[in-house]
């Protein structure tokens, strides 16, 4: 039996807008309180191994000092793993599946669903299901996944219908990686998608291109009907998504240098006319919402949830620095090129001490006060400082 336990604490300093969109819609958003927050972690992992697989456990502990009542579990990942043979192992249990290229975006990857806007500190969440890994030769796999958190969720008992199911292939013919997926579930998606990987002297080039079929993004359509003036409504066209990423490594003895540049296109993001009717319809939400008796608001308030995607067009820059042993930081830049509005984030890490790690990370926005997408985050400027201990 093995594993590792991660033990972490960290402090936040929180520069909160005031009439903030996002605050208005959430009463327990700390815009509407404080000004430092502080939370303690345990990340346990655990493994047992046996000669035909294994059992591996994932799971987040948090409590919240702010809301002393707030205690927060995270089973991210439960599964039993078996070895059937040389070519085919596989997964039963709750277990993340992820295959996209995308440094920050994975338009190809719908297994389960992922918007990094909101998910990035956990990252992609686990599903419960099977896995099947099939490697027939050397440089070439094939990966099958069955969805079926809806036995856990679906309450039309409709569990059949809700199935989710993925395939996805690899083949490396060296420095080019040619990959491939296919995701279904009836009457919500059905996307398929051609990846690519080419490795030119330390500098990785990637393209995922996925054509979306169906799926269930609705996008405004303005009306003359009150209360919002707007209504929701699906594109049933076909809708295409292509990534781009450039990741540059440079190795100078107990330095490294990583450079990464990712651009997103997405037919599933919204136009700018139709990015400007959303947000003109949060406004009027929040003062419905004003009119409410404070339970009802919230009860309608816990239903919200921001779009994936405000804007087609996005760019994520990132500069990373390692020093063996000592430090590493990276700095991220993820920008709408639709609104202009951006978000950059700035982690400082120092590893001298064995065991443990001492980290600080400042984080700030730019972008017109809830008419952007980052003008509508309730803090423009995050400061945070913590400590990491590991066993």
């Amino acid at each position: 039996m093995a594993g590792n336990a991660k033990i972490s604490s960290s402090y936040q300093w929180l520069e909160n807008i005031d009439d903030s969109v996002l605050a208005g819609l959430d009463p327990s958003s700390s815009a509407n309180e404080n000004n430092v927050l502080a939370d303690f972690e345990l990340n346990l992992r655990h493994q047992i191994a046996l000669s035909s697989g294994g059992f591996y456990v994932n799971q987040y502990l948090q409590y919240d000092f702010n809301q002393p009542e707030t205690f927060n579990h995270l089973l991210k990942e439960a599964y039993l793993r078996y070895h059937a043979n040389d070519w085919l192992s596989i997964i039963i249990g709750k277990q993340v599946a992820e295959w996209s290229l995308g440094y920050f975006f994975s338009p190809a990857d719908e297994i389960t669903y992922y918007n990094p806007f909101l998910d990035e500190e956990t990252g992609k969440p686990g599903f419960l299901g099977f896995g099947f890994f099939i490697v027939p030769f050397a440089d070439f796999s094939i990966n099958a996944y069955i969805n079926i958190d809806s036995i856990l969720h679906d309450e039309e008992n409709d569990f059949w219908q809700d199935i989710r199911y993925g395939l996805y292939s690899s083949y490396l013919i060296s420095p080019l990686e040619l990959s491939g997926s296919l995701i279904y579930e009836e009457d919500e998606v059905l996307t398929t998608s051609i990846m690519l990987s080419l490795d030119i002297l330390s500098t990785i080039i990637t393209t995922e291109f996925a054509v979306d079929f169906q799926n269930i993004t609705e996008f405004p359509r303005e009306t003359g009907t009150p209360p919002f003036y707007l209504e929701w409504e699906k594109n049933d066209d076909v809708q295409f998504s292509i990534d781009i990423g450039l990741e540059k490594i440079i190795y100078l003895d107990d330095v490294t240098l990583t450079i990464i540049t990712e651009y997103l296109y997405t037919d599933l993001g919204y136009s700018k006319t139709q990015a400007d009717l959303y947000y003109d319809y949060l406004d009027q939400l929040v003062d419905f919402l004003a009119a409410l008796p404070p339970e009802e608001a919230q009860a309608n308030s816990d239903n919200f949830d921001l779009p994936r995607y405000l804007s087609k067009h996005y760019l994520v820059q990132m500069f990373g620095l390692e020093v063996t042993d000592l430090l590493n930081t990276e700095h991220v830049g993820i920008f709408n090129l639709t609104d202009f509005s951006f978000l950059v984030h700035h982690t400082l890490t120092y590893t001298g001490i064995k065991g443990m790690d001492i980290l600080g990370s400042g984080t700030w926005t730019y972008g017109e006060q809830n008419k952007t997408q980052f003008g509508l985050i309730p803090e423009n400027i995050i400061i945070s400082l913590g400590i990491k201990v590991y066993f």
